[in-house]
């Protein structure tokens, strides 16, 4: 069943079904990559990339993914977890309304993982995807695991018991954010809690139908899940672990397994781990890299679960419980933690169950010597001396996190000015309570992430109001999205943290995005690519990917940059325009743009205005 080839990513579970567009989608997760973000519209767009670093070099490619759909999806994630990018890009503009930033209303940590996109066909009634995952949005390397159940929206009166859950916990999305969510979130909230009650979800073979349960945890009503029910024997899957939870699984039962990272293990009583018949950890051989071209952009880099390190490994969570001949999963986001299992996290987990002969424990492990097992990519943990964390160490990492929630819920705010020499200046400021720490003891600074660290600016917790300012910017470097670093310490032990804000942000110019288009459609070849990307899936085009965030020198369709600009795209537009008018839009607010601005009308070709102008008439009766 975990068979180490039989591996998928998530951008292939965004690809719309066949038939169907993607309508709009919602997404949840605890750490951000920005960079992972901006390549999701790719699938949704039906473009076929061989890696993220592929695309990520392609800034045409990406706009078409981000124009066609950013504003379709609502993505929320843990506030203060968001990763500093390794590089930022002129994109991250489109990204800006899609992040929510939220807290846990019981004072934990926001660490669910799923997504719901909703389909439309022409002849068929919605459908709907729902991914429940273990990790996050970002480039992780980590061993992961999905589950993916696709269903169809119902001409019924009532809604299915078995999904309400669901509704409810989408609802209750947009009122955890740290801010006042938009317009577009709600609605797409309200929308997916009306419809996804009615939405029946196909359960994967060999899982029983009537075994599926959706299990939010962390939010209203919903209390926290036990596992110290009756069973026989129980495998847990898990990267982090306390000692009450494994108590609790070691309460029924016999034989259990256990696997986890040895840093965790080595925290736990050793008169605990004897209870488990097996306890094991990935062997070193079995940790190189999925060879899926997707992964190249590093680790999560923006803080782990529970605020441990993320051990780079093993990030999957699963808890399996076999009674009788039946095996019970539990697949989704929470770890074997207290946290996590007592309601103080917002997590989400799905239960499913089937026949132990076909997903019981000794099944999912396998055989050591099928080489396509689990089990053969595991060792048997050897136990060593307890880890204890140093008081010193713990008291910095706390500081950390003071300091870090601090600064979340400040409620800092950005205001733009256009200065004499048409340049900008970005002033953060907050009005609110002091913070009482020693000044030696923390050190804070900030940047927009458009700008290097190296303009970094310090941030005086101690003072009623906290302010800087970043002068001499150009209209590519205004951002919302602002970066920090924290640095605590404790006599000798050191803690640092880095994550990004996604802050309100006031007097952005009103022609910010038109300036943008001109940053990424330099010439009249990346303007026709743009087209070809845009309209491919209407003319039956193949996509690839070239170019980069300098501009191209190759051209398109085969054609020379020069040949381009003399082909006669009347018909094609035409074409495009009676199947999708809706990208017709797209175009029309792109040529709008370029010809608001004077490089902007440089890039559009020779005699374009005229095949436009047949365009835009012959659409207006549509309209």
């Amino acid at each position: 069943m975990l068979a180490p080839d039989n591996r998928a990513m998530l951008m292939d579970a965004l690809r719309p079904p066949q038939g169907y567009q993607f309508d709009r989608g919602i997404g949840t997760t605890f750490t951000l990559d920005l960079l992972s973000l901006l390549v999701a519209p790719l699938s949704l767009a039906l473009h076929d990339v061989s890696s993220a670093a592929e695309a990520l070099n392609d800034p045409v490619l990406l706009l078409d993914g981000v124009r066609q759909y950013a504003d379709r999806l609502t993505l929320y994630c843990q506030a203060g977890y968001i990763a500093i990018p390794r590089r930022a890009v002129p994109l991250f503009r489109f990204l800006e309304d899609m992040v929510v930033e939220v807290r846990a209303p019981n004072g934990g940590l926001f660490h669910p993982k799923i997504w719901l996109l909703r389909y439309t066909s022409e002849s068929e009634a919605p459908a709907y995807r729902f991914l429940c995952l273990s990790r996050n949005m970002t480039f992780s390397r980590c061993w992961d695991l999905i589950l993916r159940l696709d269903g169809t929206l119902q001409d019924r009166e009532y809604g299915y018991s078995r999904n309400a859950p669901l509704a409810e916990f989408l609802a209750a999305l947009p009122h955890f954010a740290l801010r006042a969510a938009g317009e577009r979130a709600h609605e797409t909230a309200a929308l997916f809690q009306e419809e996804v009650r009615k939405v029946d979800f196909q359960v994967p073979w060999p899982f029983a139908e009537d075994g599926l349960e959706f299990i939010p945890l962390g939010h209203r009503k919903h209390h926290p899940y036990r596992l110290d029910k009756p069973k026989w024997r129980s495998l847990t899957i898990s990267p982090f672990l306390n000692q009450p939870v494994l108590e609790d699984l070691l309460a029924e039962g016999s034989e259990h397994v256990l696997l986890s990272e040895a840093e965790s293990l080595r925290t736990i009583d050793r008169a605990t781990l004897e209870g488990f018949s097996k306890i094991y950890v990935f062997n070193d051989a079995a940790m190189s890299p999925p060879e899926d071209g997707h992964l190249e952009e590093g680790q999560e880099g923006a803080g782990a679960d529970e605020g441990v390190a993320d051990p780079g490994r093993l990030h999957a969570k699963l808890f399996l419980f076999e009674e009788g001949r039946k095996a019970r999963w539990l697949i989704g986001s929470a770890n074997a933690t207290t946290p996590a299992l007592s309601g103080q996290n917002v997590e989400f987990m799905v239960g499913m169950t089937g026949p132990k002969s076909k997903v019981g424990i000794d099944k999912i492990l396998g055989d050591e010597q099928d080489q396509l097992s689990l089990r053969a990519l595991l060792a048997e943990y050897e136990p060593g001396e307890k880890v204890e964390v140093k008081p010193d160490e713990k008291a910095a990492e706390i500081l950390l996190e003071q300091v870090r929630k601090h600064l979340v819920d400040r409620q800092l705010k950005i205001k733009v000015q256009e200065d004499e020499a048409a340049a900008f200046e970005m002033r953060l400021v907050s009005r609110g309570r002091r913070i009482a720490l020693p000044e030696a003891a923390v050190k804070v600074r900030l940047w927009p992430v458009t700008l290097p660290d190296s303009r970094a600016k310090p941030l005086a917790l101690g003072d009623r109001v906290l302010e800087a300012a970043f002068s001499q910017l150009d209209m590519l470097q205004l951002t919302p999205f602002i970066a920090f670093e924290i640095r605590a310490q404790v006599r000798r032990a050191k803690a640092t943290a880095q994550f990004v804000l996604n802050l309100p942000i006031t007097g952005l110019p009103a022609q910010r995005d038109d300036y943008l288009l001109t940053a990424i459609l330099t010439d009249q070849t990346q303007f026709l690519r743009y087209l070809r990307f845009l309209l491919a899936e209407e003319l039956g085009w193949p996509v690839g990917t070239g170019g980069g965030w300098d501009g191209v020198e190759t051209g398109v369709w085969g054609r020379t940059a020069a040949e381009d600009l003399d082909i006669p795209l009347l018909e094609d537009l035409a074409r495009a325009l009676s199947r999708s008018p809706e990208k017709i839009d797209l175009v029309d607010e792109v040529v709008e743009r370029l010809a608001a601005t004077e490089h902007g009308r440089e890039i559009l070709p020779r005699g374009f205005e005229q095949v436009w102008a047949a365009i835009r008439e012959a659409k207006e009766p549509a309209k």
